[in-house]
């Protein structure tokens, strides 16, 4: 496989990304073996915690001082290759140049005698800009200047040096924490910056190469990087501060062309959000993005005098989801770039473990909420109803799911669905002519990142509720938070037994069926409709309390048929796609195994699939809903029809292009509210839950105190239009337990399969 360092699309051969032009590289292999590695005496390599086009990243110990640095190693496959060689070295002569505290700082340089190029960093911990910025919401205002204002320092910074940065953008912005100290953002990545007096013979841009990001790259950029100058990282900085107010890129395509067409053409909608309310803020980003460089901002201290005067010198606002009471995430660096680690890497190996994290938060919450009395003050003030969460208007929700990494599809599907049933009763007065606000969170499917959204959620949001979170991992630290707060956990995408306990948790509600429900219908499937043995079914699940229920419900399904035997578990660690072990656990009981249930997600699923046909072996493949219907059915049409034909997912709700009125209903609101959105079973699962949840809302009285909405949602019975009946109880806090059955064609299209 190859990857593409630009748009992150891997492939299986070619030199080029048809999509942006970029030159591909061999995806990472393995890096194990460089664990113990010392490098010039000094930095012991301890732990791989990242990896990207160019280069894996690692932490490790500079000995001599006993603390923790970030490694980066240029990859063997890519040291064939010259422009990314000189690529590497010029970032490290950047580096080397500015000492700033805006910009990440770099310790050492150099290669070994056997050819390993590395650069040693500072280590970081906290999050990039990327993930830091609510997705369809920003951030409140005061946090977006203040970030804004430490970006302009870094590159101004870098000007002064006569450097320009040529590839600005949210995950190259990172907020670092550390305990004791303030919060500070680093500029990264400096990978394809130049000097202002370099060279068209010493330029690292080839012909026809794009270098910078579609979104970001200024137009003069698109042109021609050679043109590229101060005025190119403003415009970029603008796109940054409209991404961090806004919560969208200031411009979407289906492709990265038809973003960069619609950069040359016109300047980005700016009647957005916060946007609206701000003409000055608006009219700060409009002249930072003009199309011609001679139109914006000379400097990065016109454009921060600019911003200052267009808001009142930066009012403040609370943090919107980084605080130095919430502990730091580890995060590792990626192609020059960041991302959050895998929760076994070193953050998942903190001295303090998750649970007990989560009790520390517990009483953290408890204290802070008595400190503050049942309501704010401004709630009171202006003559509203004293309930959490419910203000000038609006019914504040809350969410946490995954928006970003390999599970981000079943966040963004969950989101549309919810927003769908909103923003269609919004437009019709809202619930007790209140709108609701959806506030959604990307954890990453990160238990840690889950419990710094909901601390955030619960402590400074103020949310009535959580609805459509994401995952049981995430599920099992949110809950005891919700529980403590008394705050609704209603409709999660997750069928745990942990989220349906017996008798019910006072404020945890759920939509769906149970992953018992749906892994006994699927053992049923394959013993009485595919005539299978229980010894020859088998078990593909996410190393975690998903997977594991998973694994659970299959064995209590078989216990019920009278089968005590082994069941065959096989799987893979949660965020990546590395089944070597479970295809090699198939492999060795070829001929034994006729059916496999599968707990996973979209991508480790569809690679595991893959990679069994290919070896010959094509037992029936069986997943859960939570595998994600269409991403599943996108990755493995992708591979070829072989792949994906006869792949059966059990499903919680009914097919999304079903007659029943309630479908029919659903796909005319989708269209609606997003018509570039194809329907599926993950977004009408959120709208339909939304759409229970708001019932219960109206039910409730005009104040929405909670006790009134607990007592409207225990006693709530509906039929929504789609083939089954929608009830809840005082020990029945699970409004559906109907499985369906669908099966993937050639196509990746799914039709309806009785289980």
């Amino acid at each position: 496989m190859k990857y593409c360092p630009l748009c992150g699309k891997e492939f299986e051969d070619g030199e080029r990304c048809p999509g942006d032009g970029t030159v591909l590289v061999q995806a990472q292999q393995d890096s194990d073996p460089l664990i113990g590695t010392v490098l010039k005496d000094t930095y012991r390599l301890e732990e791989q915690i990242g990896a990207g086009g160019m280069g894996a990243v690692f932490r490790a110990e500079q000995m001599p001082l006993g603390r923790n640095v970030a490694v980066k190693v240029l990859l063997p496959s890519v040291q064939a290759m010259p422009s990314m060689i000189s690529r590497f070295f010029q970032e490290a002569r950047v580096l080397s140049q500015l000492n700033h505290p805006n910009v990440v700082s770099i310790i050492d340089f150099g290669n070994t005698d056997t050819g390993m190029i590395f650069m040693v960093m500072e280590f970081l911990t906290g999050q990039p800009l990327s993930t830091l910025v609510p997705k369809q919401q920003g951030l409140p205002l005061g946090d977006a200047v203040r970030w804004m204002r430490q970006a302009c320092a870094g590159v101004g910074a870098a000007h002064e040096n006569g450097l320009v940065h040529r590839d600005l953008k949210p995950d190259n912005l990172f907020v670092s924490s550390r305990t004791g100290a303030p919060e500070t953002l680093k500029v990264l990545d400096f990978g394809i910056a130049r000097t202002l007096e370099e060279s068209d013979a010493t330029r690292l841009t080839q012909v026809g190469l794009l270098m910078g990001t579609p979104g970001f790259i200024a137009p003069e950029q698109i042109e021609s990087p050679a043109d590229a100058g101060p005025r190119s990282d403003i415009y970029a900085l603008g796109a940054i501060l409209f991404f961090m107010v806004t919560g969208y890129r200031p411009y979407s395509g289906q492709t990265p062309h038809s973003v960069l067409v619609q950069q040359m053409q016109k300047p980005p909608q700016l009647d957005l959000g916060l946007l609206s309310r701000h003409p000055a803020l608006a009219e700060v980003i409009a002249r930072s993005m003009a199309i011609r460089p001679e139109d914006r901002f000379a400097s990065t201290r016109e454009l921060v005098a600019a911003l200052d005067e267009a808001v009142g010198d930066g009012p403040s606002h609370p943090s919107s989801s980084v605080g130095s009471e919430i502990p730091p995430t580890v995060l590792m660096q990626k192609g020059g770039g960041v991302t959050e680690s895998s929760g076994k890497g070193w953050a998942g190996r903190l001295a303090v473990p998750l649970l007990v994290l989560a009790l520390v938060l517990v009483g953290g919450l408890f204290w802070w909420s008595s400190s503050r009395g049942p309501a704010s003050d401004e709630a009171a003030t202006a003559g509203e109803v004293a309930t959490r969460g419910v203000r000038e208007g609006k019914i504040a929700i809350g969410m946490s799911a995954a928006f970003s990494g390999p599970a981000k599809e079943l966040g963004r599907g969950m989101q549309t669905g919810i927003e769908t049933s909103f923003r269609e009763i919004n437009a019709n007065g809202g619930i007790h002519g209140r709108e609701l606000e959806l506030i959604a969170l990307d954890d990453a499917y990160e238990p840690d990142r889950a419990v710094s959204n909901m601390v955030d959620l619960l402590l400074e949001r103020q949310v009535f509720a959580v609805v459509g979170n994401v995952g049981t991992p995430t599920a099992a630290v949110a809950v005891p938070l919700a529980l403590e707060q008394g705050v609704p956990f209603f409709g999660a995408f997750s069928g745990a037994d942990l989220l349906r306990r017996q008798p019910p948790d006072r404020y945890v509600f759920n939509y769906r069926a149970s992953y018992a429900e749906e892994t006994a219908a699927l053992v049923s499937y394959f013993l009485d409709r595919r005539g299978l043995e229980p010894s020859q079914i088998a078990v593909f699940a996410q190393d975690d309390g998903y997977g594991d229920a998973g694994y659970e419900g299959v064995r209590a399904a078989l216990a019920e048929r009278g089968y005590e035997g082994p069941t065959l578990r096989v799987g893979y660690r949660r965020n990546t796609r590395d089944v070597d072990s479970a295809v090699a656990g198939i492999e060795r009981h070829d001929g034994e195994i006729a059916g496999i249930v599968m707990a996973a997600t979209y991508r480790p699923a569809a690679e595991f699939i893959r990679r069994l046909v290919d070896l010959g072996l094509e037992p029936a493949f069986a997943n859960l809903s939570f595998v994600g219907s269409r991403a599943l059915a996108e990755e493995l049409a992708g591979f070829g029809g072989r792949y994906a034909e006869g792949v059966i997912v059990s499903q919680v709700v009914p097919h999304p292009e079903s007659l029943a009125p309630g479908v029919v209903r659903y796909r005319e609101l989708l269209g609606r509210h997003f018509p570039a959105e194809q329907p599926g079973f993950v977004s009408l699962e959120g709208y339909l839950a939304a759409e229970v949840f708001a019932e219960a809302l109206r039910r409730s009285d005009e104040s929405l105190s909670m006790e009134s909405f607990l007592s409207a949602i225990e006693s709530l019975q509906l039929d929504p239009g789609i083939g089954t009946e929608l009830a809840f109880g005082p020990e029945r806090h699970q409004a559906s337990s109907k499985v369906w059955g669908t099966v993937l064609d050639a196509s990746g299209r799914y039709s309806e399969l009785k289980l």
